[in-house]
């Protein structure tokens, strides 16, 4: 049993994988599939059992992402707690040893492995890239104290952006446009002002974020602080990512694990949708209210739908609207919730004034703190005489664990939850099976033969309507093949039909062949979109 209430290193991790992989080679394999800008491994596990079934490329299958922002690193937990699940309950878990003979999971549970390891390093906020990036006025991050972190430093300050906690000064509040009396302070990370002139201490513009990278339908024309970077995919580690989804069409389902207050997001693009999506709005819907049933995480369109009480985009270039868009699948962000959230505050309260969110959530880690102060999610503020700013204080939160669910208390069951519907996810598939397949003596070696097909599948053959403008030339093939020569009188060997829709889609098909008595056929159906069905019969 491998700990998954736990954050680690990629050398840590990888050595999981390696150990489950080993474990498991019936059902597990570990493959490369990039590298980051450090030359650290993606690593992308797959789980199926090849020994059965169809082969790899013509099964369904299940994406699973994590870790595209650094210090969200439950994500890569509940990533583990998933294969740790699909391997032990394979041998007495019908429905688990079903879709591993039948479909495919790729996990990929880090992705911005650099800024992971840095960020484990420092406990500090990093998003998906550690930009060293000198510029005037702004501070470069430095371990000032020598205690190997790298921790906020605040200061008075006339013009400050924040303010003292009036019940707990450890706390620091985001100064408000009515705010005018003070004391106000500012605060960076700990380091030094590059080329500081001596007047205000400036906020770097330099930002990285992996999941604002990809080529979206509402790309930016330009960028500020957010980090959607040069261009889409202009990152190696999105590219990596990108390049796997494409190169597989048999992705049926994607699902990205992150830590933002807990939610279930469904792609931009069905907010409001057009009338040819509104098909796709429903089936989406009707999936993630299965996952928000398990996880309990709400199915939203953003956050500023619990806000406002509206539904509205607040994000381009996000891995899962490029999944939906370009690639046809059903595609969620699942947000398995920050530390205040399992003290006490739910993903509704970001409705409440923002001044009073913040002030809450401070008063309940801070008390957590208090009453497990071996945990560290809190440093004591200590004073420091800084060489440029003067007398200064240093220290504040773990960022690492404000950022994620508590370890080890509540990690292991949000995991757990996770894991579950994620396998509930999976199970949202095409499956083609051949129901009849019969010959009928025509005489002097004509046989009529008859296939019948039924998608016993929750999704399409094509997914979802978007599918069939992402993959026009993804058809389902039919084919009729013989052990001897057939000859074709009616019918031909091979063709392409037309899609079967979820659980209810059927289709028959008729040929007339020559053969000899006691040849035997076969009939086969696939499709790039993860169809393969077969069934044989003699003449």
């Amino acid at each position: 049993m491998i700990p998954v209430a736990k954050f680690y290193t990629h050398a840590e991790l990888t050595d999981v994988l390696q150990q489950i992989a080993g474990a498991a080679p019936q059902l597990v394999e570990l493959n490369e599939i990039g590298r980051t800008a450090e030359d650290r491994e993606i690593w992308c596990v797959t789980v199926a059992n090849v020994s059965a079934g169809p082969p790899l490329d013509r099964r369904p299958a299940l994406i699973v992402t994590a870790n595209a922002h650094a210090t969200e690193l439950a994500g890569s937990c509940a990533s583990l707690c998933l294969l740790q699940q699909l391997v032990e309950q394979y041998p007495k878990n019908d429905t688990v040893r079903q879709l591993l003979d039948e479909q495919a999971f790729f996990i990929v549970p880090r992705i911005a492995a650099d800024a992971c390891d840095f960020a484990l390093q420092v406990r500090n906020r990093v998003r998906s890239r550690r930009i060293d990036v000198r510029e005037r006025d702004v501070v470069y991050p430095e371990d000032l104290t020598g205690n190997g972190l790298l921790q906020n430093m605040r200061w008075p300050c006339d013009d400050g952006r924040f303010k003292l906690h009036d019940k707990d000064p450890r706390h620091m509040l985001a100064r408000g446009p009515d705010d005018c009396e003070g004391p106000f302070y500012e605060m960076h990370p700990e380091g030094l002002v590059h080329e500081w002139d001596g007047g205000e201490v400036k906020l770097t513009s330099a930002r990285s974020d992996f999941n604002r990278n990809y080529p979206t339908s509402n790309w930016p024309s330009y960028d500020d602080w957010i980090g959607h970077g040069r261009y889409p995919l202009s990152e190696s580690e999105t590219r990596a990512v990108a390049d796997f989804v494409i190169a597989h069409p048999n992705i049926v389902a994607a699902a990205d694990l992150h830590t933002g207050n807990p939610a279930v997001f469904y792609p931009t693009m069905l907010i409001a949708p057009a009338d040819d999506r509104k098909a796709d709005a429903e089936l989406i819907e009707r999936i993630g209210k299965r996952v928000e049933s398990i996880t309990s995480f709400p199915y939203l369109s953003s956050y500023i739908e619990v806000m406002k009480g509206e539904k509205k985009a607040e994000t381009s270039g996000t891995y899962y609207d490029w999944c939906y868009e370009r690639n046809g699948i059903p595609g969620y962000v699942l947000e398995l919730g920050m530390f205040y959230n399992y003290c006490g505050l739910a993903a509704t309260d970001l409705s409440m004034p923002e001044a009073e969110h913040e002030a809450r959530w401070g008063d309940a880690l801070l008390q957590w703190h208090d009453a497990h102060p071996d945990s560290k999610l809190f440093h004591d503020w200590q004073p420091f005489d800084h060489p440029q700013l003067g007398r200064v204080e240093i220290g504040g939160f773990d960022w690492v664990q404000w950022g994620n669910p508590p370890l080890p208390y509540d990690m292991e069951p949000v995991c757990e939850r996770v894991a579950q519907s994620l396998i509930e996810l999976a199970q949202w598939s095409p499956r083609v099976v051949v129901t009849e397949f019969e010959t009928q003596s025509l005489g002097e070696d004509l046989y009529k033969v008859t296939a019948r097909l039924a998608n016993r599948g929750r999704l399409a053959t094509h997914l979802t309507q978007q599918g069939l403008t992402t993959h026009p030339h993804a058809k389902l093939e039919l084919r009729l093949t013989g052990d001897a020569d057939l000859q074709f009188a009616a019918g031909c060997a091979a063709g392409e039909i037309d899609h079967l829709l979820a659980l209810r889609g059927t289709s028959s098909h008729e040929w007339v062949v020559r053969g000899k008595p006691g040849t035997t056929i076969c009939v086969d159906v696939s499709s790039p979109r993860g169809v393969c069905a077969d069934a044989e019969t003699l003449l």
